[in-house]
């Protein structure tokens, strides 16, 4: 499962690893407050 979140990118995600999304969102959030 692990190996599936960080090599397969997901459709609904924009093609991003799960792992990868949830970065980036995180990061996203932080630069707006």
């Amino acid at each position: 499962f692990h190996h599936y979140n960080t090599v397969h990118p997901h459709r609904a995600l924009g093609y991003l690893a799960p792992r990868e999304y949830i970065v980036q969102s995180t990061s996203e959030e932080l630069s707006e407050n």
